[in-house]
């Protein structure tokens, strides 16, 4: 029996002669291919420095209209802004659930005012009373613009958080009569009820090892919100509703826009992966809310044609217990897609605080 080593010299003696026509025209193609380049080697050059002039453009033209910015800010303090990703390298390998703890380091690191740059947004984080104030007090604090808006404008829509300042004061001064005290101590009723279903379905997992209690303490929240923004039981605790994990995702991939600077350019968002799955939850919370809205406003228009007779709150001694989107219907003329928006404002406002 041959060895592998003659078995290697007799494949060799073999096929030797293949091997080194094979290799000649590798380096006859290497050669030709050489040549080739040779000839395109100024009009690569060229284009180099055409993309390199048009890079250095661009981002000195981005300088110079952030100046006031860089000016402003300058002695502001805040973790290291690289060129043109600015400070968005602390977040872009990390996911979604550590970025928290990334903004919670710089708080404590400074626990004023710091300032943080994506790319070329500017963004401050501002804890100290006295700055907060300051800028609450100002006229332009309505104003919305900026990287979060981008992000979470296609949740939001024209509610009261994403809208412009002409829609945002017309809106909350419409919105504002529907929380008096005597309308939110009517809702006392459902928190007692959603929270004894909340108590119900704890005893149900007793024993066991691990507990979902953020899942379960959304559901439970989420019941309440429906029922007194709504005025619609989901029974999402009892049915184990999947309205919460759409919440959930809508937040955690709204957070990935923000956080990746590449997703700011819409149509690399729109093709991306987390882009569609966005899309697509956006498309089922849309559908619920919109199914109810879309009754309440029918139900409105069939009693004010009936005549039916809608008791006085700020007249009754007991008050009938209307759901926010039954008030908001009463007491003003929002069209049905701001009624959605800030329906569904509530919401995702809610799941974002349990979010965080």
């Amino acid at each position: 029996m041959l060895s592998p080593l003659d078995k290697f010299a007799t494949a060799y003696n073999k096929y030797r002669h293949q091997f080194y026509f094979s290799v000649k025209m590798f380096s006859d193609s290497l050669l030709v291919r050489h040549i080739f380049n040779a000839k395109q080697d100024s009009v690569r050059k060229n284009l180099l420095i055409i993309c390199c002039v048009a890079i250095c453009f661009w981002y000195l033209q981005t300088l110079w209209k952030k100046r006031k910015l860089y000016w402003y800010s300058w002695n502001v303090p805040g973790p290291l802004a690289l060129p043109v990703i600015g400070s968005a390298y602390m977040f872009l390998t990390l996911p979604v659930t550590d970025a928290l703890q990334v903004v919670h380091n710089i708080t404590k690191r400074y626990p004023k005012i710091a300032k943080i740059w994506f790319g070329s947004n500017l963004l401050y984080g501002v804890y100290d009373p006295v700055y907060i104030e300051k800028i609450l007090k100002s006229p332009n604090a309505a104003a919305k613009d900026g990287l979060f808006y981008l992000a979470f404008k296609d949740i939001f829509r024209e509610s009261l958080i994403t809208a412009e300042v002409h829609t945002w004061r017309k809106h909350r001064k419409l919105i504002a009569p529907s929380f008096n005290q005597k309308i939110l101590d009517s809702f006392v009723e459902i928190f007692v009820e959603q929270s004894e279903v909340f108590a119900d379905q704890l005893k149900k997992r007793i024993g066991q090892k691990d507990i979902e209690i953020y899942l379960l303490a959304t559901r439970c929240t989420l019941d309440i919100i429906c029922q007194t923004a709504m005025g619609v039981d989901m029974h999402i605790q009892t049915t184990n509703g999947d309205l919460g994990l759409v919440l959930e995702k809508i937040f955690d991939l709204a957070m990935i826009r923000t956080l990746k600077i590449w997703y700011k350019i819409g149509f690399i968002w729109k093709m991306s992966s987390p882009g569609k799955q966005f899309k697509q939850n956006l498309v089922k919370l849309f559908s619920i809310t919109g199914s109810v809205v879309k009754r309440k406003m029918q139900e409105y228009e069939k009693r004010n044609n009936c005549e039916y007779l809608m008791a006085e709150i700020e007249e009754e001694p007991v008050v009938k217990r209307l759901a926010f989107l039954d008030l908001v219907l009463e007491n003003s003329n929002f069209t049905e897609e701001e009624l959605k928006a800030e329906v569904d404002l509530f919401l995702l406002a809610v799941s974002y605080f349990l979010f965080v």
